[in-house]
């Protein structure tokens, strides 16, 4: 995968001070994971899934994640079984007769249902598996997680590359109080003896929000919702510590389409101006009618919280979210020195952009996040940031 593809080389030129690199399927894990970005989820009843994949219809999609659990009724599994194996049977051949390279594939997963229903699933597969990179594991608990991990292991024997795990972390167990601590005490436990197998962790804010009949609105981010965003806080303590390090990828924005704001929209209008004047102006109503300044505000907040990553639910998400994992070039020159600095002559220097304080011990976690990060979704040039990549999108 490669993000922003979709550039011209004059574009990518003009926007970035570091272009983006080619991440295989075949990276180290952390790099594939963090490259993951803006995860396209969509149901496996949805028609024409291979043929948009193969012409490359959806501008900016590296990633896809395809649903046969929440997204699909149950009455409708048998058919969506099988419309899901049809359409990964259409790939393969694809890539069997050089219709599209794999490195042209994005990174695909499926949302199963439970143990059973992956073992059966894969077994119809056949080779078509191959095109797969993942399994989405819902509603992972510690119950199911050897069961999950046991048929993982299984699929993996059969396979010429691994199959990786994403677990979503979307269950009461994790989410009530009084049983959170035992059941998070016990998902590490399992976990770190699957470490390598696991992609990243996913957050179900939705069904944790069901648990309590909330559904947020359209002006307001997950973490305006307490008792999910004390529980993201809590997952991101166990998980996201330096010791463990694990990628914790930010949950779904429901919103894409128009709807009434009753809130002060939240993208500043200079960015906007600056980059392309009334045209740019223009652009950003049409970003909050579509209700992107909130997403661009929980997109933030995953960043300050820890997570990387999101799913998103329409094709008009993917580039306002990788839009802003696009280093500036003020982080990426910090990065640089703080990585360069550790032979302990010095501990501390100002930035280079002389507007903040660098300590060379505990800021080199974040400055070796951000070298990954500039690698797989470049760096802009110093007078650019996510306005101008917004801009290309149209």
């Amino acid at each position: 995968m490669k993000h922003f593809s979709y550039l011209g080389d004059k574009s990518r030129e003009e926007i970035f001070f570091l272009a983006p690199q080619e991440i295989s399927v075949t990276a180290e894990k952390e790099t594939l994971g963090m490259a993951l970005g803006a995860s396209l989820y969509m149901p496996a009843t949805r028609s024409n899934i291979a043929a948009d994949i193969i012409s490359g219809k959806i501008k900016g999609l590296c990633t896809i994640m395809i649903c046969l659990e929440d997204a699909i009724g149950d009455r409708e599994l048998p058919e969506a079984n099988k419309s899901f194996v049809r359409e990964m049977e259409i790939i393969f051949r694809a890539l069997a007769e050089g219709k599209i390279r794999r490195e042209e594939l994005p990174f695909i997963s499926v949302r199963i249902r439970n143990p059973q229903h992956l073992r059966e699933l894969f077994a119809e597969l056949g080779e078509a598996k191959e095109v797969l990179g993942g399994v989405v594991f819902p509603k992972f608990t510690p119950e199911n997680a050897p069961s999950y991990f046991a048929e993982l292991d299984r699929i993996n024997e059969e396979r010429n590359h691994k199959l990786y795990a994403l677990p979503i972390l979307e269950s009461k167990e994790i989410i009530h109080l009084e049983q959170r601590r035992a059941s998070l005490d016990r998902l590490a436990e399992i976990l770190d003896k699957h470490r390598e197998k696991v992609l990243n962790l996913r957050i179900g804010a939705t069904d944790f929000s069901a648990l309590f009949g909330i559904r947020r609105n359209y002006d307001i981010t997950i973490y305006d919702v307490g008792v999910v965003a004390g529980c993201i806080s809590d997952i991101v303590n166990y998980f996201s510590r330096s010791e463990r390090d694990y990628i914790i990828s930010g949950p779904v924005f429901e919103y894409f389409s128009s709807g009434e704001k009753i809130l002060k929209p939240l993208l500043r209008e200079t960015p906007f101006r600056r980059t392309a004047d009334k045209e740019g102006q223009n652009f950003r109503s049409r970003l909050i009618a579509r209700h992107v300044d909130t997403l661009a505000r929980e997109v933030i907040m995953d960043r300050a919280n820890g997570l990387w990553g999101k799913t998103v639910i329409h094709p008009s998400h993917i580039i306002p979210v990788e839009s802003l994992y696009v280093v500036s070039h003020e982080d990426y020159l910090d990065a640089q020195n703080i990585v360069g600095e550790q032979d302990g002559v010095k501990g501390v220097a100002a930035s280079s952009y002389k507007s903040r304080m660098n300590e060379f011990k505990p800021h080199y976690n974040w400055a070796s996040k951000v070298l990954r990060q500039a690698e797989i979704f470049g760096v802009f040039r110093e007078d650019k940031s996510f306005s101008d990549l917004l801009l290309h999108e149209e």
